[in-house]
Formats: structure tokens, C-alpha cells, sequence
């Protein structure tokens, strides 16, 4: 059992990217719910096209780049934006644990209005 696993309990997926997925975990001696990104580290230094709304999108994955997202969030401290809790490396997979944030997809909920005030937005 990895580090990940002996802390935290996984629970379903909340969404999938490109080169990770994010699913709901719950610490395991808080019971505090987070959302886990898990990043698959066997794909690490691949160089590919992916199709994106019918766009060809060039990338490269590399383990730096991982560090260096986990390094900003962390550095990261204010109320609007969510915070990184934990960066485990596992054997096969890189975990940033953040906080946990319901009510859907923001960039669905703005599209979808015509008009979204300052209001709304907070």
C-alpha cells in the first residue's frame, strides 16, 4: 500500500482531463473530503497531439512540470482560490489532494448565462 492509500480513502470520479483524473478522497483519520488530481506517471515525458473541441493541441508531460504545479499551488493563499493539502508521489501516480468544491462546473455555469454580475460570481 502507498502513502496515498494508507491516508486516503478514493470515492468516485468529479472529472477527467487530458493526462489526469479528480476524484472525491476522504482522509482517512480526519474523514475530511478532499478532491484528489491523480496524474498516471507512466505517461511522464510524452510528447503528443490531443484533440480538443476540434483543436489540435501539441503537449509535453514531464515530471518538472508536475513539481512545478504542485510548488505554485502551494505558494497559492487566498479565499477564492482553492488550496493544494498534499503532493504524494506514489510508484505509478503523482496525487495533489485540494480542497473539496461542490456546485459543478464553473466555466458551464457562465457559459450558460447571458449575463453573470460580480455578484453571481462570488
Amino acid at each position: 500500500m502507498n502513502f496515498f492509500a494508507e491516508n486516503y480513502d478514493l470515492r468516485e470520479e468529479l472529472g477527467k482531463g487530458a493526462f489526469s483524473i479528480v476524484r472525491r478522497c476522504i482522509h482517512r483519520s480526519t474523514k475530511k473530503e478532499f478532491a484528489a488530481k491523480i496524474i498516471n506517471t507512466k505517461r511522464l515525458s510524452v510528447r503528443g497531439e490531443i484533440n480538443i473541441d476540434g483543436y489540435k493541441v501539441k503537449y509535453i508531460l514531464d515530471r518538472a512540470k508536475i513539481d512545478r504545479e504542485a510548488r505554485i499551488c502551494r505558494q497559492l493563499n487566498h479565499p477564492n482560490i482553492i488550496k493544494l493539502y498534499d503532493a504524494i508521489q506514489g510508484d505509478n501516480f503523482y496525487y495533489l489532494v485540494f480542497d473539496l468544491v461542490t456546485g459543478g462546473e464553473l466555466f458551464e455555469d457562465i457559459v450558460a448565462s447571458e449575463f453573470y454580475s460580480e455578484i453571481n460570481a462570488r
